[in-house]
């Protein structure tokens, strides 16, 4: 026995409602969380793609940290894929890597941080991915 065609044609129509509403569905967030596992406080900092192309790489910070304390830094990174972060605490040492980036003595967001050269401090940041996770932890021991 044969489905009418009335059943396929409701069939498509479902299968088309179902996609059309998954394409529509918002995009998972993912946040950047900093952790101190260290004995002393830090001071963090953040480095990503700006959201539009003229912003180029956007550097923020500084999120001070206790020891044993972590904190959200970023609502949403999985539009950035690819964050830097830094961190120093009070007796200087730094948790750093290869790429440099304009930062401030104070509280800062830096668009276009790359340029270096206009800077007035830099700092090295270590290149992280949040890897498709709905959280990424980054935690500072030392």
């Amino acid at each position: 026995m044969r489905a009418p065609a009335s059943f396929f044609a409701k069939l498509t129509c479902g299968l088309l409602a179902a996609v059309a509403l998954l394409s529509f569905a918002p995009p998972a967030m993912a946040y950047l969380v900093l952790c101190n596992f260290s004995h002393s406080k830090i001071w963090t900092a953040v480095a990503y793609n700006g959201d539009i192309a003229a912003a180029g790489i956007v550097s923020e910070g500084w999120w001070s940290l206790s020891p044993g304390l972590c904190t959200q830094v970023m609502g949403d990174i999985a539009e950035h894929r690819f964050v830097r972060v830094f961190a120093e605490n009070e007796t200087g040492m730094t948790w750093d890597g290869d790429e440099e980036f304009c930062v401030s003595p104070l509280a800062f967001t830096i668009y276009n941080a790359q340029y270096t050269a206009d800077c007035v401090e830099t700092r090295k940041f270590i290149a992280v991915s949040n890897y498709g996770h709905d959280k990424y932890f980054v935690h500072f021991t030392p």
